[in-house]
């Protein structure tokens, strides 16, 4: 007997301390729009991923390996165009979470972005009598929502040098029509170095990670 129970416990101790990322080697994902239509590219490689809503593309583990957290996977920066919207750089993370290519293919990460119109100042027709003054409710500035996310969190958010709050957080923001100004994303730690961008109007969803200083103390 002790002998047929010596390689079940074996068997039992290996399965317990095998890592998971040999076992969930796999993902899928795929890229939905409102509206429908617009192409997806992957920035850096140039790799199309086809017309919204794309197909399922499953990924494995490689040398391009990403960590969001503990958990591991791939990030991937993609461009997202439609004529008649704004064009919209996003980032998404997707993590390794199926043992087999055909399981991660029926279950993929879905991912879905609000496209923004591109406004179109109004033109008055040479009819109309000059100079044109517009309209009494129309608003030269818009509003949009941002959230912002670090990794790690509790990091001080500050736009246009104006502190907004700590990670993760949701910031609204005021645009100018005239101007088509765009806006400075500064994200600071203690601790990590100090992580700058620009913001764009389209944008709803920023993911900044942080780089530690590596300083070493004497």
């Amino acid at each position: 007997m002790k002998i047929i129970k010596l390689p079940i416990i074996l068997g039992l101790m290996t399965l317990l301390t095998t890592p998971a990322w040999t076992t969930n080697k796999w993902a899928a994902f795929r890229i939905e729009t409102d509206p429908q239509g617009a192409t997806v590219t992957v920035i850096g490689t140039n790799q199309y991923l086809g017309t919204t809503p794309t197909e399922s593309h499953a990924i494995t583990i490689d040398q391009q390996l990403g960590y969001y957290g503990y958990t591991m996977g791939k990030w991937y920066d993609l461009i997202i165009h439609k004529a008649g919207y704004y064009d919209q750089v996003r980032r998404i993370f997707v993590p390794f979470n199926e043992r087999y290519e055909d399981y991660a293919l029926k279950r993929p990460q879905v991912f879905k972005f609000v496209l923004q119109p591109i406004t179109m100042f109004f033109v008055p027709p040479p009819s109309f009598h000059f100079p044109y003054v517009p309209p009494s409710n129309w608003n030269p500035f818009y509003t949009s929502n941002i959230d912002v996310s670090s990794d790690p969190s509790n990091a001080s958010v500050y736009i246009d040098d104006e502190y907004c709050g700590q990670t993760p957080c949701s910031v609204e923001l005021i645009w100018d029509n005239y101007s088509y100004k765009k806006k400075t994303l500064r994200v600071e730690k203690t601790g990590y170095k100090m992580q700058q961008r620009v913001l764009e109007s389209f944008e709803h969803r920023v993911h900044i990670v942080m780089q530690p200083n590596n300083r070493r103390g004497y």
